[in-house]
């Protein structure tokens, strides 16, 4: 695997986050055996907030014309 900067490394970060968070919520629902309430919608919904944020994120990176993104001159 090959880290092109410090914006590929935290993408991966958020990456990660997101599948930890996704494994936490889905052993605690299965390992509930009673009624859930209310406070179960708080992973789910921060999940999707993480998600979409990074969605956008990785897609305004994206969108840039190759002549505003930054060049490295150091080499």
């Amino acid at each position: 695997m090959r880290v092109d900067g410090v914006a590929d490394l935290k993408r991966i970060l958020v990456e990660v986050i997101l599948v930890y968070l996704i494994v936490d919520f889905a052993t605690d629902v299965a390992g509930t055996e009673s009624h859930l309430d209310w406070h179960t919608l708080v992973m789910p919904g921060s999940i999707l907030l993480i998600a979409a944020a990074l969605r956008l994120l990785t897609h305004d990176r994206a969108a840039k014309p190759a002549h505003t993104r930054p060049v490295d001159v150091g080499r």
